[in-house]
């Protein structure tokens, strides 16, 4: 468990005073060097870590903490390593896959979007930090429509490309 959650808990269960300050102090999930915690925050029967890693159990479960609303669940990542993850979380046999609401690191795909966690001295790729930082001028947008005519779909696609 790390340090700071396991100084919360060092006198039993907190207030939700002292949960409150302890959410607001700290930027989650929480890293320590390979250690990473991830911190739910909420009432439920059960909440997993989703994350889809060739290695990783797809659903770990977190641990209910000590007469508090929190969950939590320690896992190794390599120092420099980023994973993205989804909260499962079963209240009433109901499953909610839900994003992260207690990080602020959203990464955007094609289904969706995902929390990301970034082990300790993760550095994001250079290509980017350039793309992030281009000018509106720079980018085009080009979209086109695709048509399956045996299934007679039509989608629409969106590729944003520097000049």
């Amino acid at each position: 468990m790390n340090d700071a959650l396991r100084k919360l808990f060092r006198k039993g269960a907190p207030s939700h005073e002292d949960i409150d300050a302890f959410v607001a102090a700290n930027k989650f999930p929480l890293v320590d060097d390979s250690d990473i915690t991830f911190v739910y925050r909420g009432g439920a029967d059960e909440v997993f870590l989703r994350c889809w890693i060739s290695g990783l159990n797809t659903a770990q479960p977190l641990q209910a903490l000590q007469g508090s609303d929190l969950w939590a669940l320690t896992i190794e990542l390599p120092p420099g390593s980023r994973i993205e993850y989804k909260l499962d979380v079963v209240s009433h046999g109901e499953h909610q896959l839900i994003l992260d609401p207690l990080n602020e690191v959203l990464a955007h795909d094609p289904f969706g979007a995902n929390y990301v966690c970034q082990g300790a001295g993760y550095q994001r790729p250079s290509c980017l930090a350039s793309w992030q930082t281009a000018s509106r001028s720079v980018r085009k947008l080009i979209r086109f429509q695709p048509r399956i005519a045996a299934l007679r779909l039509a989608s629409s696609f969106r590729i944003s490309m520097l000049n």
